[in-house]
């Protein structure tokens, strides 16, 4: 299921039965990572967002991990 805008989604899930539902991807209006880490730890499977910059942040924080 997808949630429009995803910006929203933390604020909103505890008010959505999300228990047998299927996977949440947000999308809309995420622009920086900190808001991905907050939709994420809100229960989200996944984002999706127009902001290039966030489009390899696992594989950045993946090599920020490693260090």
């Amino acid at each position: 299921m997808e949630i429009l805008p995803g910006i929203v989604f933390p604020k909103i899930c505890r008010f959505l039965p999300l228990e047998g539902f299927p996977p949440v991807i947000c999308g809309g209006f995420i622009r920086t990572p900190k808001e991905v880490r907050e939709i994420l730890k809100s229960g989200a499977l996944a984002v999706s967002t127009s902001a290039k910059d966030l489009w390899r942040m696992n594989e950045a924080l993946k090599e920020y991990r490693q260090r």
